[in-house]
């Protein structure tokens, strides 16, 4: 490849990314301006990026881009001499047309032109029909649905998430955007380490010397000789220990430089919720807004990813369960328009964000009979609750307040989603709200996971860490009261009774809850225990890694750290050291609780692929598992009945019977309803996502992201 080609793709790719962020701008301006069409600044901004765009579309040669970034800047002139209060078709119009710019900013140049030729065509109409006037969206709201109506059609793409969307643009490909100034640090903190290197160097050459004169002085045996060379290796130490410690200062603004280069706005990351919220509203005839507070401060890249997935559920359960009807709110004296914020403040160390709306709110009395109706729990236990723990029995697995499942909600899968994703970032959730005034959820996270503020404790002869986001307080057993009950022991706390475990047994040793001088209190969620211990253990940044097999295998352990001592510290879960105490695990280093081990588990794979069932037939193979193959899903359900497997892994696509087709027969099936079952498909956009849990699968991986690591990881899941 010549350099001048190599030099034209690097500015096509760097036009992809800033182009990437010009169309998410677009969008959510749009929304906002929907939203209050008296307020231009949306308009203006975009109108100030459509023609940036346009213009360096025409700059890298993609013209088709550029005409249809000109086509909307026409329509927004255009709408512009109505105040911009828009008719109700082009709002959807507008959006089609970012999308589509979406799309054709990841296609090869000259592969989009029918998709754009169509955008084109359904702008200038859209225009035309802006110009000979008609009624206004603000003047024609929703209003709730004929049961006798078709269903409209759902806005596209409605349920897209926001990484979809950025992975569609150019984004989210592990790749950083990175301010000038940070690269700026890198390069003089660089600059000293490399001067504090010669000094080392040079410091190493003079001991070198003072060994040659040391032997010179053995030699003769002068004792001023001796007491002249202590003197001067005292002045030499005494430098080098100098640049030592100047050389750990460096080290350390080198570290916090490179983890700041992770951070990013978090409102580049939670804008694009603000189209979607928009979208679900429309598609269920509500309407419904989102405001973000907080978004111009900065969070690790990896963090906002991880919660991505949790904000996709929370946010949907607010339009979906939270946000009424428009007459609904209007017969409660509410404003038409559903209001949900996304607020992001500071908090220590860390992010605090709040979610909240106005819309239902959640039911104490209502959470507490769908538990008891769904067998989560007796009636008895039911009523012992308190309003709050009522409240938090939304984040139990399999609990929902639908009767029946829609593709937005009502499986009882997406709020324990939130609660272990967050808690995977060592975070805590409190839950809130008033009956008929709205819901509230507040998500207390790191604001960077490369570094983790934990508790160290000595145990048996090792080092063991808990999060600091975990524990509420250490306090001294002496002064506190320990006794028995038939429930087991436990400690008066602040009015409460709260059980008490040691250490020590948890771990697989030998001891008694009573032993020890230290508690601590430690809480996952809404539970908490006092974990006794013969050590108070200290405080400690750790620079947490991630574990390879086999210690991967172990549930209770998340990672491991070098302590300054240069020992080995393994982070403990505190929601799993919960877990086991409640069950009474006495041996936290059993394998992750499974059903049976992956050796001898039976595996049905179907896929019409013979490359790919060749593929993931040896990595399951390569687990200890029994694989059976076949080739679509009527094969799947034909295998079904000579052999019931343990798990199935399949495809979408295939002839005669797909794989969502074989799925939604085989859990009609009261023999395979509750097998677990695997998607594994090139199609990963939210929407099939959605099918596929609606069909009834309980995982869903993409063939391009597959590794034995993730598709191992699934399959402990889904067995335990």
């Amino acid at each position: 490849m010549s350099t001048k080609e190599e030099r034209r793709l690097a500015l096509l790719q760097r036009f992809r990314d800033v182009a990437a962020e010009r169309v998410q701008t677009i969008a959510t301006s749009w929304v906002r301006l929907e939203e209050t069409p008296e307020d231009t600044a949306p308009a203006q901004e975009m109108l100030r990026e459509l023609h940036t765009l346009k213009g360096e579309a025409k700059a890298v040669g993609l013209p088709d881009l550029g005409t249809l970034a000109h086509r909307l800047e026409t329509l927004l002139f255009t709408v512009r001499e109505k105040n911009y209060r828009v008719l109700p078709q082009t709002g959807e119009v507008v959006l089609s047309a970012v999308d589509g710019l979406s799309s054709a900013l990841m296609a090869a140049p000259g592969t989009a032109t029918e998709l754009l030729s169509q955008l084109l065509s359904k702008l200038d109409d859209a225009t035309a029909a802006e110009e000979a006037g008609g009624t206004p969206a603000a003047a024609a709201a929703p209003t709730s649905p004929d049961p006798a109506a078709p269903a409209p059609a759902p806005a596209q793409p409605a349920a897209e998430t926001p990484r979809a969307s950025a992975q569609a643009t150019g984004q989210g490909q592990g790749s950083l955007r990175v301010r000038e100034e940070r690269i700026a640090s890198i390069s003089a903190v660089t600059g000293e380490l490399l001067v504090e290197q010669a000094k080392s160097t040079f410091a190493v050459a003079r001991l070198g010397d003072w060994i040659a004169k040391l032997e010179q002085a053995a030699a003769v045996g002068s004792a001023e000789g001796w007491r002249q060379l202590a003197r001067e290796l005292k002045t030499e130490l005494s430098s080098l220990d100098e640049n030592t410690y100047r050389l750990g200062l460096h080290v350390r603004d080198l570290d916090r430089t490179v983890r700041e280069l992770r951070l990013v706005p978090v409102g580049s990351a939670l804008e694009p919720y603000i189209r979607m919220v928009r979208d679900l509203a429309h598609e269920q005839q509500k309407q419904a807004s989102l405001k973000i507070e907080g978004g111009e401060l900065e969070a690790d890249k990896r963090v906002l990813e991880i919660l991505e997935e949790p904000l996709l559920h929370l946010l949907r359960n607010c339009v979906d369960h939270g946000i009424e009807a428009p007459p609904e709110r209007t017969a409660r004296g509410k404003k038409v328009t559903g209001q949900i914020v996304l607020a992001v403040r500071p908090e220590g160390g860390g992010l605090q964000i709040v979610l909240s709306d106005d819309g239902r709110g959640l039911d104490p009395a209502v959470l507490k009979r769908k538990a008891v109706e769904k067998g989560l729990l007796s009636e008895a236990a039911a009523e012992a609750l308190d309003s709050q723990q009522a409240l938090e029995l939304v984040f139990l697995s399999g609990f929902s307040t639908r009767d029946r499942a829609t593709q937005l909600s009502g499986r009882g899968v997406g709020m324990d989603v939130v609660k272990r994703r967050v808690e995977q970032l060592g975070g805590r959730l409190a839950i809130g709200g008033t009956v008929g005034q709205g819901f509230q959820l507040t998500i207390r996270v790191p604001s960077s996971i490369s570094m983790t503020r934990a508790l160290v404790l000595p145990v048996m002869g090792g080092y063991f860490a808990i999060p600091c986001a975990a524990v509420e307080r250490v306090v001294h057993l002496a002064d506190t009261e320990i006794f028995s009950s038939h429930e087991g022991v436990a400690a008066e706390l602040d009015g409460r009774r709260i059980p008490v475990a040691a250490i020590a047994p948890l771990l697989g040793h030998g001891g008694d809850a009573r032993g020890g001088r230290f508690g601590l209190l430690i809480r996952s969620g809404a539970e908490r225990c006092l974990v006794t211990s013969e050590e108070g253990g200290r405080e400690a940044d750790l620079v947490v890694k991630p574990l390879g097999a086999p210690l991967t295998r172990y549930r209770l352990l998340t990672g491991a750290a070098v302590l300054d001592s240069g020992e080995l510290a393994l982070v403990l879960d505190a929601g799993e050291l919960l877990r086991m105490r409640r069950q009474g695990n006495s041996d936290g280093f059993t394998v992750k609780g499974r059903k049976k081990t992956r050796a001898g588990t039976r595996v049905l794979l179907v896929e019409d692929s013979v490359i790919f069932r060749t593929t993931v037939g040896g990595l399951l193979e390569g687990m200890g598992c029994e694989v059976q193959l076949a080739e679509d899903g009527m094969a799947g359900l034909t295998a079904l009945e000579s052999a019931r497997p343990d798990l199935i892994v399949s495809d979408v696509q295939m002839p005669r019977m797909d794989g969502l087709e074989m799925i939604r027969r085989l859990r009609q099936d009261p023999r395979f309803a509750k097998v677990p079952v695997v998607i594994l498909s090139s199609l990963g956009s939210a929407e099939d996502r959605q099918r596929g849990a609606s069909a009834g699968a309980n995982a869903y991986l993409i063939k391009g992201e597959l590794n034995a690591e993730n598709l191992g990881a699934t399959v402990d899941r889904l067995l335990e």
